[in-house]
């Protein structure tokens, strides 16, 4: 099986490739592992070796998936998936944000995964505010 370098990957699919998104004049990108879901080398998730991916599923846990940079040519395998259950310590899982993202060699990823949970904590926490008040809307006859 041929490698192909990451320079390579990227120069493949930066302009061709089904995630991408255009918006408003804008290039946006909807590939897994993109902290920030811009369209540029050093987010994307498939064009680079050491990757950081922060999600949730659909029971509200959270899930970090990291591929560190030696395993970042294969295409199958190299991916560790690390799930973090939310117990609502923002800080807790903050820190395994960042460690992990500190274990795929990519130190300039920590303030994007860092500011990915922020968002996801945040949208969560709307969510069940937006649940709650729903219930006390219910109206009994």
């Amino acid at each position: 099986m041929a490698y192909a370098s990451n320079d390579l990957q990227w120069l493949l699919l930066r302009k061709h490739t089904s995630f991408i998104v255009k918006r408003d004049g804008a290039l946006f990108t909807s590939e897994p592992n993109n902290l920030t879901q811009k369209n540029t080398y050093k987010y994307s998730g498939l064009a680079n070796a050491g990757v950081v991916g922060i999600e949730t599923d659909s029971n509200g846990h959270v899930v970090v998936t990291r591929r560190k940079a030696k395993a970042g040519r294969k295409i199958s395998g190299g991916n560790a998936a690390l799930r973090i259950q939310k117990t609502g310590d923002f800080r807790r899982v903050a820190r395994n944000v960042k460690s992990n993202a500190r274990a795929s060699r990519r130190p300039d990823l920590n303030q994007a995964a860092l500011a990915r949970w922020t968002r996801i904590s945040q949208s969560i926490k709307n969510a069940k505010k937006a649940e709650a008040s729903s219930t006390d809307m219910v109206v009994t006859e």
